[in-house]
């Protein structure tokens, strides 16, 4: 059985090959995939010098540092949520203006038709 020291190292880099190959496959776009990448590294990194995670939990008050990993998972989660509606918002006001070009340039071909057709 893989103690969990050993399982934390595998899943960090397991979740960047991952995210490598998803860059390497055009699914994942750089601006994600740095977020995904750093946030692999600073698990990487906890997982390796667990000493780190004591510490932080120490500085910002916790009784035990799972309840620190608990919280700033949490809010990896909420920041993610976050970048995620910001690109939904992003893209659906840009599908809107695309939409609206659209049905004028559509009108138009529309009343350049009729022009043509009325005229011959």
């Amino acid at each position: 059985m893989m103690s969990p020291h050993t399982l934390a190292i595998v899943l960090a880099v397991a979740i960047m090959a991952i995210v490598l190959e998803l860059i390497r496959q055009r699914r994942l776009r750089e601006r994600y995939a740095l977020f995904w990448l750093i946030s692999a590294v600073a698990f990487l990194l906890c997982a390796v010098k667990f000493e780190l995670v004591v510490a932080l939990a120490q500085a910002f008050g916790f009784a035990l540092p799972a309840n620190a990993l608990f919280v700033f998972g949490f809010l990896f989660l909420i920041g993610i949520m976050l970048s995620l509606t910001v690109a939904l918002s992003t893209v659906a006001e840009r599908n809107e203006r695309l939409a609206q070009e659209l049905a004028l340039i559509r009108k138009r071909l529309d009343e350049q038709h009729s022009s043509l057709s009325s005229s011959s």
